[in-house]
């Protein structure tokens, strides 16, 4: 399986059907996961999967805000 390490551009909360479910860090580190059948990358906050990125042309796409450090 494919990792990324991640680092967070910023704090910010993510929210879904109006309730905050995780609380996004600035500059802390995150394992985002992937996905092969959906070609995306997720990591696991709070038992909450949060899309982070995405395989295009075989190239990986991050969220604008996250920080790509390394591959795993």
């Amino acid at each position: 399986m494919i990792k990324l390490k991640l680092i967070a551009k910023r704090d910010f909360e993510v929210i879904r059907n109006s309730k905050v479910i995780c609380k996004i860090e600035k500059d802390k580190e995150y394992i985002a996961n992937y996905y092969d059948d959906t070609e995306e990358f997720f990591i696991n906050e709070n038992k909450n999967e949060i899309l982070v990125a995405e395989l295009l042309d075989n190239k990986i796409k991050v969220d604008e805000d996250f920080k790509l450090i390394e591959s795993l």
